[in-house]
């Protein structure tokens, strides 16, 4: 603890920053294609874009694009990421946290829930390994 310097708030912040961006790194990318965006259907999700009919009825654009709207900020002393799409709790917030939750059909497709990654970063040790290369710089003076 001697060799700490007075401000530690540096470092941590930088933890924080970089477990949230992992956590979005992991939860960000679409799973593959399912039978639910097969246009040989009466009715698919044609990502980009929204639901879509068979028989010339293209649905309105709902899609708001979730993988573009990730946001990442450092408010105090805690690192919020969140997602802007209105949408996104349906696909990726945790039923046992209450309120809007992952829709039964999206599991099963591939979508994770945000504890999901979170106890994934925990468990595979990247949270430690993040928390210890920041460390080890501020004790060189990084």
């Amino acid at each position: 603890m001697r060799r700490l310097r007075s401000d530690i708030e540096v470092p941590l912040a930088s933890v924080r920053m970089a477990v949230a961006a992992e956590i979005q790194d992991r939860l960000a990318p679409y799973p593959p294609a399912s039978e639910a965006n097969d246009p040989s259907r009466p009715r698919w999700y044609e990502r980009g874009f929204g639901t879509r009919w068979r028989g010339g009825r293209g649905g309105n654009k709902t899609s708001q694009m979730m993988n573009r709207q990730w946001d990442l900020q450092a408010v105090s002393t805690t690192a919020v990421l969140r997602n802007m799409a209105t949408y996104s709790a349906y696909v990726h917030h945790d039923p046992a946290d209450g309120g809007p939750h992952q829709a039964w059909f999206h599991g099963p497709r591939g979508w994770r829930t945000d504890k999901q990654v979170i106890a994934q970063v925990i468990s595979d040790g990247t949270v430690q390994e993040i928390t210890v290369i920041a460390l080890e710089g501020y004790l060189q003076g990084e």
